[in-house]
């Protein structure tokens, strides 16, 4: 039996570095440099790094705005 969440647990804010590499499809070292530069929200909690959810969907330049550039 699948585990459901229940109404009044909270969904995720929080990834992992390696769950936001995978999902942006870049090296770790790629998102710690974007933390780095403030591109992505991220918090510490001991020694593990979480980045914000909402931050990953945001990132980057839409490609129309980069074809503007030229």
């Amino acid at each position: 039996k699948g585990a459901k969440m229940k109404s009044t647990e909270l969904a995720p804010r929080y990834v992992t570095l390696d769950e936001a590499s995978k999902y942006l499809r870049l090296s770790r070292d790629s998102v710690r440099r974007m933390i780095r530069r403030n591109e992505l929200s991220a918090i510490k909690i001991g020694r593990n790094i979480r980045i914000e959810i909402d931050s990953l969907e945001s990132v980057g330049n839409p490609i129309s705005r980069l074809n503007q550039r030229e």
